[in-house]
């Protein structure tokens, strides 16, 4: 069986944590983002599947790219690097780069 992951930016609160809830019912282990730690932590506890939880402020640049290390890792550890893993790893790319694009420019025009 295959686990399916989710990743959610902006999950301590609003929209973000709304659909951790929702996914974490529909069986999906979860990545969380967000700035504040203690809070993803508490969100962790309410959780019944899988959590990992990276605390970033992706608004920073340099976070963005540590994201995509921290994600590339908690992906490995349960999977062999396979074409659906990476597939992942380039879309995940593709969104850091969109992320990155909006706080440079303001626009994802282009990247997607």
């Amino acid at each position: 069986m295959i686990n399916i992951k989710a990743l959610i930016t902006g999950a301590s609160s609003g929209i973000g944590y709304e659909m951790a809830k929702y996914l974490d019912e529909m069986g999906y282990d979860l990545i969380l983002v967000a700035r504040n730690e203690k809070r993803l932590d508490e969100i962790k506890k309410e959780l019944k599947n899988k959590v990992d939880i990276i605390a970033f402020d992706l608004s920073d640049t340099d976070n963005c790219y540590k994201l995509y290390d921290k994600v590339k890792k908690v992906l490995k550890r349960k999977h062999a690097v396979s074409t659906p893993l990476a597939i992942t790893f380039t879309k995940l790319n593709q969104i850091i780069r969109g992320w990155i694009n909006y706080f440079q420019t303001g626009s994802m025009k282009g990247v997607f």
